[in-house]
């Protein structure tokens, strides 16, 4: 896919395809999507995640794994596998 500099010119990128931005900042469950595959999932770094600036602006499309209040957070590869896993199953694990 290449590297894009900023989030901006990656979302032009990606202007045809819906695209959703994990977080535990979210009360959105990522199982209450209805998914097609062409889904864009964006991940902040793990040691802070998405930015505020970014939770902010993109507000509607923001999806989380619930998780005990106790928990601080999941690792992001643990996150990603679960995300990626639901989104397969639901499309019967397309080849």
């Amino acid at each position: 896919m290449g590297v894009h500099h900023d989030l901006d010119s990656f979302l032009s990128l990606m202007a045809d395809r819906p695209v959703y931005f994990l977080t535990r900042k979210s009360s959105r469950c990522y199982a209450d999507i209805t998914y097609t595959g062409d889904e864009v999932l964006v991940f902040g770094p793990e040691s802070i995640g998405l930015s505020d600036e970014v939770l902010g602006r993109f507000a509607d499309k923001l999806l989380a794994i619930p998780v005990r209040q106790d928990v601080r957070s999941l690792n992001l590869s643990a996150a990603a596998h679960i995300f990626v896993y639901h989104i397969l199953e639901k499309l019967g694990f397309p080849l």
